[in-house]
């Protein structure tokens, strides 16, 4: 969580006002520390995926979407929802999309009306081997240094933390 690493961010910032920076972080509660990491973190993938969008032609999100039907041709809309913790409705749009560009196939099960089928496209193929430029290639490389026991806790952590959010009443106040 708190490492010495320092940012981009921080190396292009005067050495007085880095300085500063640091020193409140320390005095942050970890609670608010905790969460302004993970802000910045959230920050930090909508801006890798704008640039994948403006380059790729997709988002991280649809470059999520595309490998895990790449990792499971013949997924269902319903079981890649489930896959990625999101209610199927929250996908239509981006799969709509992803078919529409012609990355996704999406055909209707032959014994289920109702469900729909996904496998990638040639185009969708290319983009799922993309090995650079891409918010999970930034992931896996601050990942290459950490240790499966680190990533393994810190997984526990934020599945508890995403379960506590989740259970949220949504009408709370933060």
């Amino acid at each position: 969580m708190g490492g010495a690493r320092t940012t981009a961010h921080e190396t292009q910032q005067a050495p007085g006002r880095r300085h500063r920076d640091l020193l409140l972080r320390q005095e942050l509660d970890p609670v608010l520390a905790f969460m302004q990491q993970l802000w910045s973190i959230d920050r930090s993938m909508r801006a890798i995926s704008n640039e994948m969008r403006t380059r790729l032609g997709v988002t991280g999100p649809e470059r999520l979407i595309l490998r895990m039907v790449g990792h499971c041709p013949g997924i269902s809309a319903a079981q890649l929802a489930r896959l990625l913790r999101r209610h199927p409705s929250t996908l239509t749009g981006a799969l709509d999309r992803l078919i529409r560009r012609r990355m996704l196939n999406g055909a209707v099960d032959k014994t289920d009306r109702r469900r729909l089928i996904l496998t990638l496209t040639p185009s969708g193929r290319r983009i799922n081997r993309l090995n650079s430029g891409t918010v999970e290639a930034s992931m896996r490389q601050a990942l290459s240094g950490v240790s499966r026991e680190s990533l393994d806790v810190t997984s526990k952590v934020l599945a508890v933390i995403e379960g506590e959010l989740m259970s949220a009443p949504e009408d709370s106040e933060s």
